[in-house]
């Protein structure tokens, strides 16, 4: 029984972070357009989530500030959704 539980727990955090991922997805599109609206580069919300690494002094060599800007969103999308699927997993309600 409580393998059974790890294991629809396991299934339940996976569904959460895909489900983040495809959310942060929709999310930094409309972001991106919304600065295109504005006169500025598609690229700019993704160089402003970049900063993140370089103001923690984790700046990895050989990438853009964009292309770290979607890892750093990527991540962040993943782990929320999978916080909150591990947050609704378990405090759902059976009514």
């Amino acid at each position: 029984m409580a393998g059974q539980r790890t294991r629809h727990a396991r299934v339940g955090l996976v569904r959460g972070a895909v489900a983040g991922l495809v959310a942060g997805a929709v999310f930094i599109g409309f972001e991106m357009w919304f600065a295109t609206s504005l006169g500025e580069p598609a690229q700019a919300p993704l160089e402003m989530i970049s900063l993140v690494a370089s103001t923690a002094g984790i700046e990895p060599r050989g990438l853009t500030p964009a292309s770290t800007g979607w890892i750093i969103h990527g991540l962040l999308s993943a782990g929320f959704g999978a916080t909150f699927s591990f947050f609704a997993t378990y405090l759902r309600t059976s009514g």
